[in-house]
């Protein structure tokens, strides 16, 4: 062995340095509170009468209504939106969920029941994840003869109370901290 060069590396006095971490993304266990579901369904109900709002007074303007049955026996009646007014109303169904829970955290329904949604951090959700999730009602709206029945049942079996469109937009709908 050369007698200048050490067996064994001298020691250091300098601490190691910890690699670099990412910041914790996920909530700490039970700050956000995700057991909402039937606030959810209620929620749904009261959007779904306003909308049914908009869409009787958008017919009685822009639509065709037809009396089924006989008129002296039967007041029921079919009123239906075709063309550009068809259009309007589709397009601003869609973009009251997704501008509604981007801007404010939820729809009317929502903030009437006390819930909202928000990122896995219990933060404002961006414009895409708004976009994202609701697009995706195609799917938990399924099957339509009996509407958001695979969204229930997806809620109801997901640990953290998600629908599709909540896992895949990485949201959650949240009682509001008062």
């Amino acid at each position: 062995m050369d007698p200048q060069i050490p067996a064994t590396p001298p020691p250091t006095t300098a601490m190691p340095v910890p690699p670099a971490t990412a910041p914790m993304t996920t909530p700490q266990a039970g700050t956000l509170n995700t057991s909402v579901t039937w606030r959810r369904v209620f929620a749904i109900l009261v959007d779904s009468i306003l909308i049914g709002i908009l869409f009787s007074v958008l017919t009685h303007f822009f639509g065709t209504t037809t009396h089924v049955g006989s008129t002296s026996t039967n007041l029921a009646t079919q009123s239906t939106l075709s063309g550009i007014p068809s259009m309007v109303f589709s397009v601003v169904t869609i973009l009251y969920f997704i501008i509604m829970e981007w801007q404010v955290g939820g729809t009317l329904g929502k903030m009437i029941l006390g819930i909202k949604v928000t990122d896995l951090n219990g933060n404002k959700i961006s414009f895409g994840s708004a976009f994202l999730r609701n697009l995706l009602r195609i799917v938990d709206a399924f099957p339509y003869v009996i509407p958001y029945l695979t969204g229930l049942i997806v809620v109801l079996t997901s640990s953290q109370k998600q629908r599709v469109g909540d896992k895949v937009a990485k949201t959650l709908v949240i009682r509001k901290v008062k």
